[in-house]
């Protein structure tokens, strides 16, 4: 900060001029503490014709007083200056001050809107929000289910991150990124975001590394990994405790008492009360977390009384999105539990949100609990649940029925499931087994596919014959269909854990006959 704008001394008075051609400069930094000995001063000049001026005041009181009245009155005297003038630049900077002003005073949910507001306003270009508001303005787009924008968000934070160097924020800008692609059930970029990170960065001089062991640790529980998310989840307690994060603490705790169900009941609740005292303070999108796993554990532990309070009071903040999947999930399940209305259209509407939330993991928990309870629909549940799945081990440990799957290569080949020989409805169905268990799981291109199984056939045949070839299998396997996938391109078969003798199988295609 220069002399030309400050003056020689504290009681000097200020070049306003020159204070409002720096101002968005001077907004940009983290501290405004050599403006607060002239705060004083500004406060009595008259800055009508300076809204800039103005915002700087008022954020460098927010930081010294955040309730005082005047940082709202000079804020909002800002916002009519840039509105007469219709400067679209202006008005984003002043919902970034906004932001920044909340910030200071302890409302992140505030922060969030605000920035947002303000990269609305500019069109993202203009307004100067640090690479802290992306992150939050992120994590307040994926709690709207606005996978797209959070992602974008994350991405861009990184950049802006590094280019700060601001170590800490790019962790936590890739901590939201392995969120999302978890949250879709992405678990293996997850992985490979977290690690990299992990391996790149000095834990301890990075405060919110915390937050990523928390991620790896959710990471580990969904795929089984219980042992593997313990530890993650202490080293997750530890890198909070050293960087007395309270709030991130909660965060951990109230993930760890609703992921990891093995543990004592009694446990895991005195924790989900931990993290929603940790967390009653902070943004909803944390807060939420905390009160759901006081429900969930509560219900585990007998407790339907304080499971359900807890539940009503998250639908009763007119959540939608994968908040609201989650909350009616606990909710049918204390129905299936407790007794009471039959749970079948919470189970139908928890569905539907978490799928339009892509919160695949958690949608195929509803849809297997559901195929539990509605037994006459329970092949349809079950469809839906396996539609849903990448093959990744998160879904497979939930979609594995048990029973015993076996491909015996001599004479003519079988299929067997529980020593039961599965009757296909043609020839290309059991060979497009054998041919996609073979390929493991790098799966068959479906171009390659068709071309293999009708290679005298027009392309243009190629995709409906494809098609009812790959129904053909799922209705011979029955429940074992989640073991067939398609994406876009590819088509694949887990036969995981069976072993089969791969020389004895691929002598079998060498000598099938369609």
């Amino acid at each position: 900060m220069t002399v030309g704008v400050w003056g020689t001394g504290a009681a000097a008075r200020l070049d306003l001029s020159r204070l409002e051609a720096r101002a968005l400069e001077l907004l940009q930094e983290d501290d405004l503490a050599d403006l607060v000995p002239h705060l004083d001063d500004l406060l009595e000049r008259d800055l009508r014709g300076r809204p800039r001026v103005r915002l700087l005041v008022a954020l460098a009181l927010a930081q010294q007083a955040g309730n005082d009245p005047r940082v709202d009155q000079l804020a909002r005297a800002a916002w009519r200056s840039f509105q007469r003038a219709r400067d679209r630049e202006g008005l984003a900077l002043t919902a970034y001050v906004q932001g920044r002003i909340a910030d200071a005073r302890g409302d992140l949910e505030a922060a969030a809107e605000w920035w947002a507001r303000s990269r609305a306003v500019s069109g993202g270009v203009a307004a100067p929000v640090r690479e802290e508001g992306l992150v939050d303005v992120g994590l307040r787009a994926w709690e709207r289910s606005d996978l797209l924008t959070a992602r974008r968000l994350g991405e861009e934070s990184i950049q802006l991150s590094r280019a700060r160097d601001n170590t800490d924020e790019a962790t936590r800008a890739v901590a939201l990124l392995a969120m999302l692609a978890a949250h879709e059930g992405d678990f293996g970029r997850a992985e490979q975001l977290v690690d990299a990170e992990l391996a790149a960065v000095d834990e301890n001089r990075v405060t919110t590394v915390g937050l990523l062991y928390c991620v790896r640790a959710v990471i580990a529980g969904h795929r089984g990994r219980h042992g593997d998310a313990e530890v993650a989840f202490e080293q997750a307690l530890d890198a909070v405790e050293r960087n007395s994060d309270a709030a991130m603490k909660g965060v951990v705790l109230a993930q760890r008492s609703e992921l990891l169900t093995d543990r004592p009941s009694a446990d895991r609740l005195r924790e989900a009360w931990a993290a929603s005292a940790l967390l009653a303070g902070a943004a909803q999108y944390w807060s939420r977390m905390a009160v759901r796993a006081v429900a969930v554990a509560a219900a585990d532990d007998g407790d339907r009384e304080a499971s359900d309070q807890a539940i009503e009071s998250l639908l009763a903040d007119d959540i939608d999105g994968m908040e609201r999947g989650r909350a009616l999930f606990v909710k049918a399940n204390n129905n299936v539990r407790f007794g009471g209305e039959t749970p079948v259209e919470l189970f139908e509407e928890s569905f539907s949100c978490l799928q339009r939330a892509n919160a695949n993991v958690w949608a195929v928990r509803v849809a297997l609990a559901a195929a539990a309870c509605d037994t006459e629909n329970a092949e349809r549940w079950r469809d839906r649940a396996a539609s849903l799945s990448n093959g990744d081990e998160a879904f497979v440990r939930l979609l594995r029925t048990g029973r015993e799957l076996q491909l015996d290569h001599e004479g003519r080949g079988q299929v067997v499931i529980d020593r039961e020989p599965v009757q296909f409805l043609t020839r290309h169905a059991e060979l497009t087994v054998y041919l996609l268990a073979l390929a493991g799981k790098e799966g068959i291109d479906t171009g390659d596919l068709a071309n293999r199984l009708w290679p005298d056939a027009p392309p243009r045949r190629h995709r409906p014959r494809l098609r009812t070839c790959l129904w053909q299998i799922r209705k011979a396997v029955g429940e074992e269909h989640w073991r067939l996938r398609r994406d876009r391109s590819r088509v694949y078969f887990d036969v995981d854990p069976h072993e089969f003798d791969r020389d004895g199988l691929e002598a079998l295609v060498a000598r099938f006959a369609l």
